[in-house]
């Protein structure tokens, strides 16, 4: 019986991480609440307000019964079509057959369609229900007309329920729309859809017209009866997630629900004055005992030591090297004065970090090793790992993809177009948001043979999403987009999550993306900077990144730091030249419309501009950067870092317009990464590394910032912390993942966790971004044209080659001959998993007996 209870108590633990994140999703009530009468009215009665649909005034409702019924008819667009454009405003669906049953059957029909309420005029229109006769098309000149029913007035004057082609129906084709009360979205003022900081009073009031009562409770147990209420946000301590549910009833008598899924934003003092910074205020510290690998190439190559603040610890961080003897992949946890907090944890891997990222149990990191494998590892605050994901795992220049992350663009379950056969992993970026990670990552592709036999190989990046809790539940934002992408840089700002990657080709510029972690869509557009950023094709841009910054008191406007410099360049026979040398931050909006430039630097000096790093600090941003000697000014400047020659400055930036508030200032000693972000800590201090060419680790902090007193509670008109006008609208997002489908049990892409094909309806509103322009969408710059390319840009003409970390003959590579097939393997004992082949490592929990038992069986079986 104790090893019986052992085993449910070991199943209830492995449902239980399964679905540990269930508890951030929405469930919609609409159930009754103390003192709500939910019955309809006898008679015909009109709304006291008229309704609003968005920003657009629809007019009264009428009660019928259980239907409510806009007064206001709207005609049906589009002569012939399979499905009739009813032209409903949003939260309003035409009548179907039934209602006009119900209608019909009423007493006061009459009255209803008279000059009263409806007013409707059988003559001059055809009134066209959402049903249709026949499920399949009727005959008409295209073939492709179809019979709806219709609310008719026969030769008696009778109102009856008739039936009207498409196509050869010459009234004007109407419709009487609904309210749509299975799909109910909450209108309120004081919240944009964007997370909230943890602690922080926020008035709300909810929009809605024709609201008789309200009925408001979070998952704290707070109850709220009032239009306008305050809400305090506690998310819940493991995941920052809470759930804020609504009940009204409406005129008419009806009840309804919706829902919404609040996350926490950690305070990063972002309104903190910094104007005053110092940067004699600047401290360093070695990490005692540890030599690190370094990179000092800027594209195509890994980190030295990314570093990740640790959510809910104001003032301490994750660093993630490998040592230079072994490529060991180590964890320190290091506070913000640079002193090391307990052991580094050993990821029992062995490779070049690309990333790393906090989370609430630990945190996530992103690495490849010198066999062309690249994944993504989860590890506990205790050391112990959590998940492991392989992303890719080919081989050199494979033919066939042998192990690697798999997404299907068609139920015919063809690998989505870039990621058919993945090898030699570049560098990526990893961002935690909403339970997920999201993670980016260039790679090579093979495409298939040119016809002379050569290789069709060629790079591009791909992004996609995993469940941070347990690795499963993988979605794709896209395949296959920047090529190549030189360098990529990741920005969340509370709602959407914002992307730029560097292109030599396609583009020949900085590629904007804007995406919704929730639904995996995304827009994009390579002219936000305006001009050209001339490249080569072959791994060689004449510009530079810096990073995001968020807009004090206008959320959805942007700031980007970037260089570029006056050269030529050109690729597959399409040429590009610019005659600009400036440093610059370029201003956007959140759909990536072009604002306004302001340029730091120009001439000479902007030329020589050579790496960037920008940072919001409290309401400003703080920028470093290097530049060259005079005397190596070319066509494309030096693609790496040299700190015996180059000298490194740093600035204060606005954060209105991005000018300059402190005027630049060299450094003492040259302490710039070219592949490492510098980040905020939470009290608002910035940390950053530097390993030097004596392989030490050297961390860089400054002073914390004072965090202003907030507001409390916090108003809709509080232009810094205040928030405007949402609609908890559903979108319909197409489908771009067929795992659901494709991926079969046992399959190293199996996933245990429900593939999300149906999106939760408060997972996204009318303000985030559509993906019009998918990397999947044939409309896509990025399409096939794009793998024509039969010159590599890692091949043997590329100038960038000697500093590529993964170039045999590169005397700096530490890729020895350190396999990462040896001991320190995720197949060891330590694995929680054990790999019987090149799969994804995966913990494996009682999914393949539930697959089989439901769990009422499993209990029996075990309490017998």
């Amino acid at each position: 019986m104790q090893l019986k209870l052992s085993l449910l108590l070991l199943f209830l633990l492995s449902v239980n991480s399964i679905y540990t994140l269930s508890k951030c999703q929405c469930t919609v009530d609409n159930s009754t609440f103390p003192g709500s009468i939910n019955t309809p009215p006898t008679s015909l009665a009109f709304s006291p307000d008229n309704e609003i649909a968005g920003s657009t005034n629809v007019g009264k409702l009428i009660a019928v019964g259980s239907i409510q019924i806009l007064q206001q008819i709207f005609q049906v667009q589009k002569q012939s079509s399979g499905q009739l454009n009813h032209n409903c405003p949003s939260g309003y669906i035409p009548l179907t057959k039934d209602d006009f049953t119900a209608i019909i059957g009423r007493s006061d029909i009459n009255s209803l369609v008279g000059s009263t309420y409806l007013n409707l005029d059988f003559k001059k229109n055809a009134y066209y229900s959402s049903t249709k006769v026949n499920a399949t098309a009727t005959k008409g000149d295209d073939n492709e007309a179809y019979v709806y029913f219709t609310l008719s007035l026969n030769k008696n004057n009778t109102i009856v329920i008739d039936n009207s082609n498409t196509y050869w129906e010459t009234k004007i084709k109407s419709t009487v729309c609904k309210r749509n009360l299975q799909q109910f979205s909450i209108s309120l003022n004081g919240y944009e859809g964007f997370d909230l900081e943890k602690g922080k009073s926020y008035q709300m009031q909810i929009t809605n017209k024709n609201v008789q009562q309200y009925y408001i409770y979070d998952n704290n147990g707070n109850k709220f009866t009032t239009q306008t209420f305050t809400y305090t946000h506690n998310g819940d301590f493991q995941w920052g997630c809470a759930t804020l549910n609504f009940k009204l009833q409406l005129f008419g008598g009806l009840i309804v629900g919706d829902c919404l899924a609040i996350w926490t934003n950690n305070q990063i003092a972002f309104n903190a004055d910094s104007s005053s910074f110092n940067m004699n205020s600047i401290k360093t510290t070695v990490l005692q005992g540890v030599k690190a690998n370094e990179n000092n190439g800027f594209f195509f190559g890994p980190g030295s030591a990314p570093i990740a603040p640790i959510i809910g610890d104001s003032s301490s961080f994750y660093v993630y090297y490998s040592i230079i003897t072994s490529d060991q992949l180590m964890v320190q946890k290091v506070s913000s004065t640079g002193t090391p907090i307990g052991s580094p944890i050993d990821t029992k891997q062995v490779g070049k970090p690309f990333d790393i990222v906090s989370t609430q149990f630990g945190f996530v990191v992103m690495a490849a090793d010198s066999t062309q494998r690249a994944f993504i590892q989860a590890i506990n605050k205790d050391g112990s790992q959590r998940w492991f994901r392989i992303l890719v795992n080919n081989g050199d220049k494979p033919d066939s993809p042998k192990d690697q992350i798999e997404f299907f663009q068609n139920d015919k379950c063809e690998l989505s177009d870039g990621m058919t056969c993945m090898y030699e992993p570049e560098n990526g970026r990893l961002n935690y948001a909403r339970g997920k990670i999201q993670a980016i990552w260039a790679h090579y592709n093979h495409f298939g043979f040119e016809k002379d036999g050569g290789r069709n190989d060629h790079t591009g990046d791909t992004m996609i999403s995993l469940d941070a809790d347990t690795g499963y539940n993988q979605n794709i934002f896209w395949s296959w987009q920047t090529s190549h992408s030189l360098y990529q840089n990741m920005h969340y700002d509370g709602k959407n999550l914002y992307i730029a990657s560097l292109g030599d080709a396609y583009p020949m510029n900085i590629n904007f993306s804007v995406c919704n972690i929730d639904t995996y869509q995304c827009i994009s557009n390579d002219k936000v900077v305006q001009g050209d950023i001339p490249g080569n094709g072959l791994g060689l841009a004449a510009g530079r990144t810096g990073g995001f910054f968020s807009l004090i008191g206008n959320r959805n406007q942007k700031l980007f730091v970037y260089q570029r410099k006056a050269s030529k360049g050109g690729y597959e026979g399409v040429n590009s030249e610019s005659s600009i040398n400036e440093l610059a931050v370029v201003k956007f909006d959140s759909q990536l419309k072009y604002a306004s430039t302001t340029t730091l630097l120009s001439g000479d000096i902007a030329s020589r501009v050579n790496c960037i790093k920008s940072v919001p600090f409290g309401k400003n941003i703080l920028l470093a950067y290097t530049v060259i000697p005079a005397s190596e000014v070319d066509n494309y400047n030096r693609q790496n870092s040299e700190s015996k020659d180059d000298q490194a400055y740093i600035a204060l930036l606005s954060g209105i317009d991005g000018s300059f508030l402190v005027k630049p200032t060299q450094l003492p000693s040259f302490q710039i990464s070219q592949s490492d972000d510098w980040r905020i800590l939470e009290n608002g201090s910035i940390a950053y590394t530097y390993v030097d060419k004596e392989s030490n680790l050297n961390i860089y902090y400054t002073p914390a910032l004072t965090i202003p007193n907030y507001p409390n509670p916090i108003t809709t008109s509080d232009s810094i912390y205040g928030f405007g006008s949402f609609i908890n609208l559903q979108v319909n997002v197409e489908k771009n993942n067929y795992n659901d489908k494709c991926v079969k049990q046992g399959d190293s892409n199996w996933s245990i966790v429900d593939f999300e094909t149906n999106k939760p309806k408060n997972s996204s509103n009318s303000n985030n971004p559509i993906n019009q322009n998918n990397s999947n969408n044939s409309t896509n710059t990025n399409n096939s044209n794009n793998s024509t390319n039969s010159n590599n840009s890692k091949n043997s003409t590329n100038p960038t080659n000697s500093n590529n970390y993964n170039n045999s003959t590169n005397t700096n590579n530490s890729y020895n001959s350190t396999n990462s097939n040896n001991s320190t393997n995720p197949s060891n004992t330590n694995n929680p998993c054990v790999l019987k082949s090149s799969q994804d490592c995966i913990q494996i929990s009682f999914a393949s007996t539930i697959s089989h038992l439901s769990i009422f069986s499993l209990l029996a079986i075990l309490l017998q």
